[in-house]
C-alpha cells in the first residue's frame, strides 16, 4: 500500500510532505557538493577525510527525502529501508572516525597563538639580518687581513682549483691573481710524478685527514726553487659537509737552507771524530792481539807438556793391557782428567764391521763437574744428530765447538742437556770408521784448543788400534756361534718357503676354479635365459589349448568311446587343473637359476682385476646366496637366521673378487661354528653339568660409515662386522687365528688358508684392518675396516703384486658342494 494513502489521500496533506522532502533533498545535494569544492581547491585544509564522509552522509539523508517522495504513490519500502540502513551505516562509520580526530583539532592552534607566531619570526628574521650585517663586517676585516698578511692564503674548491689568491701568493708563487683563479693546484705548483701523491694528500683532506702541516718543494715560473711549509684547512659547514679547502702557506726557503747547511756541518764533523774513534780503537784491538798471542803460546807449551805425559801414560796403560780386557774406564778416566771435560761417551758401531747402527759401549762422568740432569742425559740416545756426524765424522773429520754454533736441531738438543762445548773424534782403523768419543763440557764454554786436539787424536789413534786387536780375537770366539745361528735360521728359511709354496699353490688353484665358476656360470646362463624366455609363450600356449578343450566339452558333451577311454586314462581334469601349477613351479626354478648364475659372476668377478668402485651390500648379498644352502634348516637342527644391519655407505675403492673371498672365509667359519650348537634346542653348559636352552642360531651382518679424524685421504673407513652366536674361541685360538696352515678342523676339513689369505688382503693389498673379538659360550665377532679411497702407493702396490701373478683367489668349489641335497629344489608333481 503506497504511503500516501496513511495520509488519506489528502491533497493539501500529500503535496506538504512531497514538498518539504523536495527542498530537503534538495539542500543536502547541494551542500556536500560545496564542501567537495571547498577539499579540491584547498588541499592544505587538514582533515580531509572527515569532509568526503559528511558529504557522503549527507548525500545519503538527502537521498532518503526524495525516496519519501517516491513511496507516497508507489509503496517501495524496500528500497527505502535499504537506503536509510545505508545511511545509518555512513553515518556510524563518520562518528567512529570523529572520536580520533577530535584531540587532534583541539589540538590546532588558536589564532592568538598564530599572532604570537607571527611576532616570534619577525624578531628572528630582524635578527637574522644583524647577523647578516655583522657576517659582512666579519668578511671584510678577514679581507684585509688575507690582503695584508705576508703568509700565502689560498682557497680551493672541492676540485682543487684556486677560488681566491691573495698578494703574499703572487709574491711566494710568482703567478698573478687573474692566472691563478681557476687554475689547478698540479698546474701551479705540483711538479711531474708527483700528482699521484697529491691526489692522495688532497683526498684525505676532503675527508677532515692529513691536517698536519707539510712542507714540500716548489719551482716558480722564472726556475726558483722554493721549499714552503703549508697548513691546509678544510672548510666544513654545520651540516658537515665539506665546501672546499684554505692553505696558508710559508715560505722558508732561506730558513731550509741554513738548516741544511748547519746538518751538512754536523754531520763532517761526525765523520771526522768516528774516524780518529776507530783509528784509536784499532791500535788498542792490535795490542790486546798482541798480548794474547804472547799469553797463549805460554799456555800452549805448558798444556803441549802436560799432554805429552799423558800420552806417554796411555801409551803404557795400553801396552799393559791384554787383549780381552775392557781398556776403556781407565783410559778415559786418564783422558777425561787430561782434558778437562766433564763427560767422555764412546759409541761403537753394532753388529758387523759393515754397520752403520752406532751404540754407547763406555762413558765417563768427572766427579763434581756433570750436569744436573746427568741422569736424563745418559739415556738420550743422539738418534737426531748421528746422520749428519756419521757423514762427517766417517771422512776422518772433526766435529767441535760452542753448543749455539751447531745447526738448530742438534743445538736444542745440547742446550737442553746443558753442553756448552762439544768434541767428537772418529774413530778409524785402516781407513775404516767404527766409532766415535764425544768430550763434553758443561761447566764453561770452553774450546779445546789445536794442540789439545792433536794429542787427543793421537790417544783416540792408540785407542783404535786396541780397539782392533781385541774385535779380532772376539770375532774368532764368536765365530762358531755364529754359524749355529746360520744353521738354525737356514732351518727357519726352508719352513717358510714351505708355507709360502703352499700358500701359492692354493692361491693358484683358487683362482683359476674362480675363473672356472665364472665361465660355468656363462654357459649356464644361455640356455637358462632360452628356457626362461620360452615359458611365457609356452604358457599362453598350454592356456590356449585348455581354453579349446573346454569348448569342445561344453559343445560335445557326449564324445566317442574312444576319446571317452581316453581321457579317463590321462586322467584330463587333473591335467587341466594341475599343468598352471607345473609350469609356474618350472618358471620358479629357472628364475632361482638365473639368480644363482647371476650371483656366481658377481661373486667372481674374475674380469675385474684393477680396483674399483664397488657396493659393498652386493658383495655380502651374493656371498649369503651362495651360502643359502648352508643356512636352511637340516634334520635335527634349527635353521640359520641372517640379520642384516646396513648402514648408508658409499662406493668403496676395491678388488671385489677379494674382499667377496673375504666375506666367504668369515660367514663359513661362522656357519662351522654355528653348526656344532644346531642339532637341538638343549646345549651343554660349558660352566656347569645342567642343561640349559641355547638360543636359535643367528648370523648378524652390520655396516657403517666412521670418519677416523686423520687428514689423510683415507680418513673415511668402511666398517663391517659379521657377527655369530655360537661357541665361541679362547684367547690362545684367537691370538693364533691368522697363522698360515692354522685350524681348529679335523684332518681333512680345512687348510688353515682361509682367515690367513683374508688378513693379507684386507691389511696388505687393501691398507684396512681385520680384527677378532670372541668370548667362549657366547660368540665371535670378525670386524672388517676398509678406507673409502686407497691411496696412489697403495694403487702402485697393487698394481706389481699383479703383475706377479698374485690374482684374487676364489675358493668356490668347497662351498658348492650339494651335501646330498639339491642347490635348486625342483616342484614335483604327484599325480593320482
Amino acid at each position: 500500500m503506497a504511503h500516501g494513502s496513511c495520509y488519506l489521500w489528502n491533497p493539501v496533506l500529500v503535496w506538504l510532505h512531497a514538498g518539504s522532502d523536495f527542498f530537503i533533498g534538495l539542500s543536502y545535494y547541494s551542500i556536500p557538493l560545496l564542501l567537495l569544492y571547498f577539499v579540491r581547491r584547498r588541499h592544505d585544509v587538514p582533515f580531509q577525510g572527515i569532509f568526503i564522509l559528511f558529504s557522503a552522509f549527507i548525500l545519503s539523508c538527502g537521498t532518503g527525502h526524495l525516496l519519501e517522495i517516491w513511496t507516497l504513490w508507489h509503496p517501495a519500502y524496500w528500497l527505502s529501508g535499504l537506503t536509510k540502513a545505508i545511511t545509518a551505516v555512513v553515518s556510524l562509520y563518520t562518528a567512529s572516525e570523529m572520536v580520533p580526530l577530535l584531540p587532534k583539532a583541539l589540538a590546532l592552534p588558536s589564532p592568538s597563538q598564530l599572532a604570537a607566531a607571527n611576532l616570534a619570526l619577525e624578531k628572528e628574521v630582524a635578527e637574522h639580518k644583524q647577523t647578516v650585517a655583522a657576517l659582512k663586517q666579519s668578511q671584510q676585516r678577514l679581507s684585509l687581513l688575507a690582503q695584508q698578511t705576508p703568509l700565502a692564503a689560498i682557497e680551493w674548491n672541492l676540485d682543487g682549483e684556486v677560488i681566491d689568491w691573495n698578494p703574499a701568493a703572487e709574491t711566494i708563487f710568482g703567478y698573478d691573481k687573474q692566472e691563478a683563479i681557476g687554475r689547478h693546484a698540479t698546474e701551479l705548483m705540483v711538479s711531474d710524478g708527483t700528482t699521484e701523491q697529491f691526489e692522495q694528500v688532497w683526498q684525505g683532506l676532503l675527508a677532515c685527514e692529513h691536517l698536519c702541516p707539510t712542507t714540500s718543494q716548489h719551482y716558480t715560473p722564472d726556475g726558483r726553487r722554493i721549499v714552503c711549509e703549508w697548513y691546509n684547512i678544510p672548510l666544513i659547514e654545520l651540516n658537515g659537509s665539506c665546501v672546499g679547502v684554505t692553505s696558508l702557506v710559508q715560505d722558508i726557503t732561506q730558513r731550509q737552507a741554513a738548516e741544511d747547511a748547519l746538518k751538512q756541518a754536523y754531520e763532517e764533523l761526525e765523520q771526522r771524530v768516528e774516524r780518529r774513534t776507530s783509528e784509536l780503537a784499532k791500535a788498542y784491538e792490535d795490542l790486546q792481539v798482541e798480548m794474547r798471542d804472547r799469553q797463549s803460546a805460554e799456555l800452549a807449551l805448558a798444556e803441549r807438556e802436560r799432554y805429552l805425559a799423558a800420552l806417554v801414560e796411555i801409551q803404557h796403560r795400553l801396552l799393559a793391557l791384554k787383549a780381552e780386557e775392557n781398556y776403556y774406564p781407565s783410559i778415559l778416566e786418564l783422558l777425561g782428567q787430561w782434558s778437562s771435560a766433564s763427560q767422555i761417551y764412546v759409541f761403537e758401531t753394532c753388529g758387523d764391521k759393515r754397520s752403520q747402527l752406532l751404540c754407547q759401549c763406555a762413558e765417563w762422568v768427572a766427579l763434581g763437574r756433570c750436569c744436573d740432569n746427568h741422569h736424563q742425559r745418559r739415556r738420550f740416545p743422539y738418534d737426531e744428530c748421528f746422520p749428519r756426524w756419521i757423514q762427517i765424522l766417517a771422512q776422518g773429520q772433526t766435529l767441535m765447538g760452542l753448543a749455539s754454533e751447531f745447526p738448530e736441531t742438534e743445538r736444542l738438543i745440547l742446550e737442553g742437556m746443558g753442553i756448552l762445548s762439544l768434541l767428537v773424534l772418529p774413530l778409524r782403523v785402516n781407513d775404516r770408521f767404527f766409532g766415535f768419543i764425544v768430550f763434553e763440557n758443561c761447566s764453561e764454554a770452553r774450546v779445546w784448543s789445536a794442540s789439545a786436539v792433536d794429542l787427543l787424536k793421537t790417544a783416540v789413534a792408540s785407542l783404535s788400534l786396541q780397539h782392533e786387536r781385541s774385535i779380532a780375537q772376539v770375532a774368532l770366539r764368536r765365530s762358531e756361534a755364529q754359524l749355529r745361528v746360520q744353521a738354525t735360521e737356514l732351518e727357519r728359511t726352508v719352513y717358510q718357503l714351505k708355507q709360502a709354496q703352499a700358500q701359492l699353490v692354493q692361491s693358484e688353484k683358487m683362482s683359476s676354479l674362480g675363473m672356472m665358476v665364472a665361465g660355468i656360470a656363462h654357459e649356464i646362463n644361455n640356455p637358462v635365459g632360452f628356457v626362461y624366455g620360452n615359458l611365457t609363450p609356452a604358457e599362453e600356449y598350454i592356456q590356449d589349448l585348455l581354453g579349446l578343450i573346454d569348448l569342445y566339452r561344453r559343445h560335445y558333451p557326449v564324445p566317442v568311446p574312444a576319446i571317452q577311454d581316453y581321457t579317463e586314462g590321462i586322467d584330463l581334469d587333473f591335467l587341466m587343473e594341475d599343468l598352471p601349477n607345473l609350469l609356474d613351479s618350472m618358471k620358479v626354478g629357472a628364475e632361482r637359476i638365473r639368480d644363482i648364475v647371476s650371483t656366481l659372476r658377481t661373486f667372481s668377478r674374475v674380469d675385474e682385476a684393477k680396483m674399483k668402485l664397488v657396493n659393498i651390500h652386493e658383495g655380502i648379498d651374493s656371498t649369503l646366496v651362495i651360502l643359502h644352502h648352508r643356512l636352511k634348516e637340516k634334520s635335527g637342527g634349527l635353521p640359520i637366521k641372517v640379520v642384516k644391519k646396513y648402514g648408508n655407505l658409499p662406493p668403496v675403492e676395491c678388488y671385489s673378487g677379494q674382499l667377496n673371498q673375504v666375506f666367504m672365509n668369515i660367514l663359513v667359519n661362522a656357519i662351522d661354528a654355528l653348526e656344532s650348537k644346531r642339532t637341538g634346542d638343549i646345549c651343554a653348559n660349558s660352566e656347569s653339568n645342567s642343561a640349559r636352552v641355547c638360543p636359535p642360531p643367528r648370523i648378524e651382518i652390520r655396516t657403517e660409515l666412521i670418519d677416523s679424524g686423520e687428514s689423510n685421504s683415507d680418513s673415511k673407513r668402511v666398517v663391517v662386522r659379521i657377527i655369530d652366536n655360537g661357541s665361541g674361541i679362547t684367547e690362545w685360538v684367537r691370538l693364533r687365528l691368522f697363522d698360515p696352515f692354522f685350524t681348529t678342523k679335523p684332518v681333512g676339513q680345512g687348510t688353515g688358508l682361509g682367515l690367513s689369505i683374508s688378513y693379507q688382503i684386507v691389511v696388505a693389498k687393501h691398507g684396512g684392518q681385520l680384527h677378532c673379538r670372541s668370548v667362549p659360550g657366547e660368540g665371535t665377532e670378525f670386524i672388517i675396516q676398509l678406507p673409502v679411497q686407497q691411496t696412489k702407493q697403495k694403487h702402485h702396490d697393487s698394481a706389481q703384486a699383479s703383475s706377479k701373478g698374485v690374482e684374487p683367489t676364489q675358493p668356490l668349489c668347497q662351498y658348492l658342494e650339494a651335501s646330498g641335497e639339491n642347490l635348486y629344489p625342483i616342484h614335483r608333481i604327484a599325480h593320482h
